[in-house]
Formats: structure tokens, C-alpha cells, sequence
């Protein structure tokens, strides 16, 4: 009698090709800054070190995701620390027109003057990109 292999193929189904793609897609989004996947998920995780804090930080302000952002301010993020580029979260929220995020960084104290290396703040990235709300939020707040 002939022994018989077990001769299973692996079957890749569109769905499951294109379901790999996403994870892949997503562990690449977040692996520069695993901190920041992690963090959000731990309630009252407090990061490594500065760099990480900042990332996350920033990270969170591009995004549209006020509920992270929160998160981390309430952790003890600093809100006026800058990445490699001088920039803020601030800056990089009101560059990519996440309103509620520029909202939520300006309550907490985030400067509204910082300057980047390249000596722009945080409105002027907002009127490169006419981000209208952005600018009176910023202009509102620098009468304050």
C-alpha cells in the first residue's frame, strides 16, 4: 500500500491576498512609532523617552483622531516639543486642516509662535494651505 502525503496547498484567495496587503500596509504605517500604536491602547502607559512622547504626539495631531491626542496631553506629553525639523504638533495639525486637534493643542498650552528650522509657526502652515478655521482659531488665539 502507498503511503499517502498530506499534500495540502496553501489556497490565496483575493480576499486573503488583499487582507495581508492591509496588515502589511498597517504594521508599516505604524512601525516607525510603535509606541504610539501601544499607547494607545494602555491607559496610563507612559512613554520611554522624549523622542518617543514627541512622536506619538505629533503623530496623533496629523491624524484625525482627537481621542489619542487627549490621551497622550493627559499622560504628560509636552505639547510644545519639537521633532527633528523643529516642528510642533501644532504646526503639523494646522498644516493637514485637523481642526479639532489644533483646537485641543491650543487648550493645552501649545505655543502658537513656535517656529520651526525653517521659521514658520503654526499659522503660517495654515495659510499655505487655506485651512480657513485654523487661521481664527490661531489668530483668536494669539489675542488671548
Amino acid at each position: 500500500m502507498k503511503k499517502q502525503e498530506n499534500s495540502k496547498k496553501k489556497m490565496f484567495t483575493p480576499v486573503s491576498i488583499l487582507g495581508g496587503i492591509a496588515v502589511g500596509v498597517g504594521y508599516f504605517m505604524f512601525s516607525p512609532s510603535p509606541s504610539y500604536s501601544v499607547d494607545m491602547m494602555t491607559p496610563g502607559l507612559k512613554l520611554n523617552n522624549k523622542d518617543e512622547q514627541t512622536a506619538s504626539l505629533i503623530k496623533a495631531a496629523e491624524e484625525s483622531t482627537p481621542e489619542n491626542l487627549k490621551k497622550l496631553i493627559r499622560n504628560g506629553a509636552d505639547v510644545n516639543a519639537k521633532d527633528s525639523t523643529g516642528r510642533t504638533a501644532l504646526m503639523r495639525a494646522a498644516e493637514l486642516g485637523q481642526t479639532e486637534n489644533v483646537e485641543i493643542l491650543i487648550d493645552a498650552g501649545a505655543d502658537i509662535h513656535a517656529k520651526d528650522n525653517k521659521e514658520w509657526t503654526a499659522l503660517m502652515y495654515a495659510e499655505w494651505d487655506d485651512h480657513t478655521d485654523i487661521i481664527k482659531l490661531l489668530k483668536d488665539a494669539g489675542e488671548k
